[in-house]
């Protein structure tokens, strides 16, 4: 893939964006012979260097020493991958640099930027820069590499090295680095496999994955991103499958992550979550009694009433629900406790992520979009979850065509109401106290009003409340 003149002028934008420059200034403005910088030896950069201009794109293999002048500061990773392939980007931005983490603070510092240091450990450094919108947190990260790993945690030491630190990466894809003349640097051929849309460990897949278990799932987020299953079929199908078992030792938060990131994108989640049932992914994370069987082929028909009620829904948390779909409906409440309470329990989920679970997967039959439970459940519940109950009683069949259309048409016409009665003002109408009485009448009065389209006011409530008196 080259890069082309549009490109390097992205790249060059970000550096001089107001934040980035200040970054650029401040850290420039160290020692002049490069001080602060790791010195372990001189670099080995050897590789492919694309350096971009008005006229487009050259391209110039070199080695040596890749710290020249100045050159304290490159985006890397994501950053770079998705400006190549054309692809919006939010604030975030990762930049690599040479110099230690402690001179990273100290030349922030002495420039009057903020710097948060929870990172530092890792070698990270965060600069905190006021902006009109307030605050922009910028990571900048010194060059590493592995001398230690055991499949969640890496112990590293720093380098001068850009191309030591390439080697740490996961994929070739994420392992381009980009400096503030808008040229590119790749030494693993991540620009052939951006252009191939292909995934590709960088080096050997079984000793990157061994380094840390997490780039299992991070192999199948990025193919759904690039929409390839089949570009590093040796890896999918000896790395990520054999290494399976070492997903027990993640962290849940780590784990929900990776998942919701890759159920939360485009169409490519529904190929990477049939790659992952086929090669025994899922059910490594997962008891298998607790999900559906042929994901593949429900994630397909889960995509294609996604795009049927689209232009009427939007989904706030298309991570989640789609991560929904991947679990039996429960007909009784102590397994569906169960089945919240070990998914939660593997994944640390939160008390609102926990109780959308258990209102969609809850015990839910629907006889007509006029029937009084239906319309109690939406008023409960709210639109958005019971359609999404509705689409995965679709997706499993249990709700014909018809039925379904039916009561999406009674969701759209559906609107927000809150039941004008409270128990002070029915209790003071009827003479009562609190107790179970009241309490009866205050439910069977509210399923009154909402058989009747909660068209009722206060007033009508009020005047119907007696006729519920035993």
């Amino acid at each position: 893939m080259d890069v082309t003149a549009e490109v390097s002028a992205r790249i060059r934008d970000i550096f001089a964006e107001a934040e980035v420059a200040r970054i650029v200034i401040a850290l420039r403005d160290g020692d002049g012979d490069g001080g602060g910088a790791v010195s372990d030896g001189d670099s080995d950069s050897a590789g492919v260097v694309l350096k971009g201009d008005k006229e487009g794109a050259e391209i110039n293999s070199g080695g040596g020493d890749d710290n020249d002048d100045g050159d304290v500061l490159r985006l890397v990773g994501g950053t770079v991958r998705d400006i190549i392939l054309g692809r919006e980007l939010g604030d975030e931005r990762d930049f690599a640099t040479p110099l230690l983490p402690d001179e990273v603070e100290a030349r922030l510092k002495s420039a009057d930027i903020q710097t948060l240091t929870m990172g530092k450990d890792h070698g990270t450094i965060t600069a905190v820069l006021q902006t009109t919108n307030g605050h922009r947190h910028l990571e900048i990260t010194t060059l590493r590499e592995d001398i230690e790993t055991d499949g969640r945690h890496a112990r590293v030491r720093y380098t001068r090295d850009w191309r030591m630190d390439s080697c740490r990466r996961d994929f070739t894809i994420n392992a381009l680095y980009a400096d503030a003349a808008g040229r590119v640097y790749d030494f693993h051929g991540g620009l052939e496999d951006l252009a191939a849309r292909r995934v590709c460990f960088v080096g050997d897949a079984a000793a990157r994955i061994r380094e840390d278990y997490l780039r299992v799932l991070r192999f199948y987020r990025f193919s759904a991103l690039m929409g390839d299953f089949g570009g590093d079929s040796s890896a999918r199908s000896e790395a990520c499958a054999a290494a399976v078992g070492g997903l027990a030792g993640l962290s849940g938060e780590r784990v929900w992550s990776e998942l919701r990131k890759m159920l939360s994108g485009k169409r490519g989640w529904v190929g990477a979550l049939g790659a992952m049932e086929s090669d025994g992914v899922l059910a490594g994370i997962f008891p298998p009694d607790y999900l559906i069987d042929d994901i593949a082929a429900a994630a397909e028909r889960l995509y294609g009433l996604e795009k049927e009620v689209a232009p009427t829904f939007a989904t706030a948390d298309k991570g989640l629900f789609r991560f929904a779909s991947l679990f039996e409906l429960i007909e009784d409440h102590k397994g569906l406790n169960l089945l919240i309470k070990g998914v939660s329990g593997r994944l640390h989920l939160s008390r609102r992520e926990r109780d959308y679970l258990g209102d969609i997967l809850s015990p839910f039959k629907v006889k007509a979009s006029d029937d009084l439970l239906f319309r109690r459940r939406v008023y409960e519940q709210g639109v958005e979850r019971v359609l999404h109950r509705l689409i995965l009683l679709r997706t499993r069949g249990v709700l014909d065509g018809e039925l379904f259309g039916g009561c999406v048409e009674f969701l759209r016409g559906w609107r927000a109401v809150k039941f004008p009665v409270n128990g002070d003002a029915l209790a003071e109408t009827l003479g009562l106290g609190e107790g179970p009485e009241l309490g009866r009448i205050l439910r069977e009065l509210e399923d009154w009003w909402l058989s009747r389209d909660c068209e009722p006011d206060r007033s009508a409530c009020l005047r119907h409340a007696p006729t519920l008196l035993h």
